[in-house]
């Protein structure tokens, strides 16, 4: 955590020494509560309860207080607070200035699991407690889940008591495809030197391969410029960044420089037809072909980032604040990682069980009647094949159970689950009919 003022220490002195100095035979006191604001007049006493000083109040009666949550304000005219009476004294230490925390929330790496929709709530929450005036997303990601994404974005656009920041920085300098969507979802967003924002095309995955759906393309580029909309952010780029068939081109409205699809800048061109003080089209960005991916000054040039920014501090006094402190969610990336792999290996172990045992009950399953087989020894086996076959049952109910958790991102395709529980029930079925040979 760093802080950007330096006379901090001393004022916080200077109001508790004069804490320490106000006494019940002191003039009325107007202190205001630094975190609510609340002002109160009155006298403070060195009299305690609990541990909290009593403040007699000019309108009567008392108030509990902790001194250091309070600032004293000097009333104009008044003597310096916490002088003797009619005894002038040194003016009260300035009040403490405001400082503004930054709290970073790292999404770094594909997003893959639910954990990291966990991680993500609890550091909001701990922003929340900390005070935070300004929530940073440091993006560092290509992408991931889409179902994923869309939770994270509810949670930031339920954010209204601080602004929120995409920072696209880190070792992949990329905020591509979902790492883009969440960016967009932010009220500013500043990249790094050297980084790139863009290429959102969404994919679904089927039997192992990607392909793109033009029913998910339409709804996620209106998606796009929704979010574009409500954040200020170029829609026209959005729309090229999902759809690979949307050229941009460079234009200037009423002498202002910005940027229109291909298929607008026709448009308009036709609508203000020899007026080019209206509308004036430019260059070409870039061809049809595939999503737009921008560089660091391109998302600047384009409406798309509010800046560049190469660190904590810079980034912080490009939003404007002079006193700062940041804060990180430093546990976030080793808890997900932890607790996917836990996760993961427990589903892992049960379907290892369920393998191994339907094996078991299939090699020791006898296969035909007669021959060798006493009527003793085919039941035998066939019960011992059938105690399997409950293993198998017991393990297949707890991964059921794991894929209608939501914590899980279950690595068990339903196809998959629904396979294990056919040939489950068909080996069940044979064995109990031909449980006793020759019925």
């Amino acid at each position: 955590m760093r802080t950007h003022f330096r006379w901090a220490t001393c004022a916080i002195a200077a109001v508790v020494l004069a804490a320490m100095l106000w006494s019940p035979a002191a003039s009325a006191d107007t202190l205001k509560n630094k975190q609510t604001g609340e002002v109160i007049k009155g006298t403070l006493t060195n009299q305690k309860i609990n541990g909290r000083n009593i403040f007699k109040l000019d309108t009567g009666g008392t108030k509990l207080i902790n001194p250091d949550e309070w600032q004293a304000v000097q009333e104009a005219g008044a003597p310096p607070i916490g002088a003797a009476p009619m005894k002038p004294t040194a003016p009260a230490a300035p009040p403490l200035p405001t400082t503004t925390l930054g709290y970073i929330i790292p999404i770094n790496g594909p997003i893959l699991t639910r954990a990291l929709i966990e991680a993500v709530e609890k550091a909001i929450g701990e922003a929340r407690t900390k005070g935070a005036t300004v929530v940073i997303f440091r993006m560092n990601t290509p992408g991931g889940r889409l179902d994923l994404g869309d939770e994270i974005i509810h949670m930031i656009e339920k954010i209204d008591w601080a602004t929120t920041v995409a920072w696209v920085s880190g070792d992949l300098k990329e905020a591509l495809s979902l790492g883009a969507y969440i960016s967009l979802s932010t009220h500013k967003i500043y990249l790094a030197p050297g980084t790139t924002i863009g290429a959102a095309t969404p994919y679904s995955i089927s039997t192992g391969s990607a392909k793109v759906d033009e029913k998910m393309i339409s709804a996620f580029r209106a998606r796009f410029r929704s979010l574009c909309e409500q954040r200020g952010h170029e829609k026209a780029v959005a729309d090229a960044m999902v759809d690979g068939t949307t050229s941009l081109v460079e234009a200037w409205m009423d002498g202002k420089k910005t940027v229109v699809t291909a298929d607008d800048a026709k448009r308009l061109e036709e609508q203000y037809k020899g007026n080019e003080g209206k509308f004036k089209r430019g260059r070409t960005i870039n061809e049809p072909g595939k999503p737009i991916t921008l560089t660091c000054q391109e998302a600047l040039d384009y409406g798309i980032s509010n800046g560049i920014a190469a660190d904590e501090n810079e980034l912080m006094a490009k939003l404007g604040y002079d006193r700062f402190q940041t804060a990180s969610a430093n546990w976030l990336l080793t808890w997900v990682e932890k607790v996917g792999n836990e996760r993961k290996a427990k589903v892992e172990k049960l379907r290892t069980e369920f393998n191994m045992n339907f094996e078991k009950a299939l090699a020791t399953a006898p296969q035909t009647s007669g021959g060798a087989w006493s009527r003793t020894a085919w039941t035998t086996a066939t019960d011992k094949a059938l105690e399997y076959l409950q293993e198998c049952a017991r393990t297949l109910n707890e991964i059921e159970k794991l894929s209608k958790d939501k914590r899980y991102d279950l690595p068990i395709p339903q196809e998959a689950i629904n396979d294990m529980k056919v040939n489950l029930e068909g080996l069940n079925a044979r064995l109990q009919k031909d449980r006793v040979p020759g019925r």
